[in-house]
């Protein structure tokens, strides 16, 4: 599963096995001779800022003659158009005698749905944030904001004693939608331990204000 290309020391590689091929989408006779820091890769940042030629690990290694781990880049892949994330590590290599490397061998692994996921993870946070900044929790705000970022909400009303579940609940722990909401049903599902924290959690915030 592990992507692996060897480059010289002026960064041109040498050889590549089919796993660094699929996971960026090429051919070997199209990444032989090429350059590490090709421009056809255009290789990102985290952040997608640009990344500078001397910048990549690859190049990095071989210059300062020390290992480079867990960098994380963005690489378009060739086939599909579109970033692959990688985790690379670049692992300079010795002739007997010589302090320079005389090649690098870079190990890659497709991260992309790990990176993909904390991203959604990160907009879906911020999206419900601010949404609750800019209106009172309501039961159309709950499912709209649910919706958008796959977060089940629920709300109790105290005057009325009545309970709201978003969408999002029911999805998330296989709940039948029912009014009022299946609170026993619920309750079953989850843990002893968290049953009580939710508990003492509700407690804090209706009577001490404490959110």
């Amino acid at each position: 599963s592990h992507g692996i290309a060897y480059a010289g020391h002026d960064g041109i590689i040498t050889s590549v096995n089919q796993a660094a091929l699929d996971i960026l989408g090429t051919t070997e006779s199209e990444m032989i001779g090429s350059s590490v820091n090709s421009e056809e890769w255009k290789p990102v940042y985290e952040d997608a800022s640009g990344l500078q030629p001397e910048d990549h690990p690859g190049f990095e290694a071989i210059k300062t003659g020390k290992p480079v781990h867990n960098r994380i880049l963005g690489a378009l892949n060739q086939e599909t158009n579109t970033y692959t994330w990688l985790s690379l590590n670049s692992i300079p290599e010795f002739k007997p005698g010589e302090s320079k490397p005389f090649r690098v061998c870079i190990i890659f692994t497709d991260i992309s749905q790990l990176k993909n996921s904390q991203d959604e993870l990160k907009l879906s946070q911020k999206v419900l944030k601010e949404s609750l900044k800019k209106v009172e929790m309501s039961e159309f705000l709950l499912n709209e904001a649910s919706k958008i970022s796959k977060i089940g909400a629920y709300e109790y009303q105290n005057d009325g004693d009545q309970w709201f579940f978003s969408d999002q609940v029911y999805k998330i722990f296989g709940l039948p939608k029912s009014n009022p909401p299946p609170l026993k049903e619920l309750s079953n599902i989850i843990t002893v331990e968290t049953n009580k924290r939710l508990i003492e959690a509700s407690e804090k915030c209706m009577k001490q204000g404490v959110p």
